[in-house]
């Protein structure tokens, strides 16, 4: 992917939600899925911005 793509997949190995450690309860793979990461209303306009030509 382009670099400037990166910010759409930034932070998707998270796996802490709401103090919860859900790698633990469903592995790393399942538990990073399980949920969107948290952003910023910067990082949400950056990652529009891309797509608004």
């Amino acid at each position: 992917m382009p670099a400037a793509t990166q910010a759409v997949y930034d932070g998707e190995g998270v796996t802490m939600q709401a103090g919860f450690n859900t790698a633990t309860a469903f592995g790393a793979a399942a538990g990073s899925e399980a949920y969107d990461e948290p952003l910023t209303t910067q990082q949400v306009v950056d990652i529009a911005n891309i797509f608004i030509v």
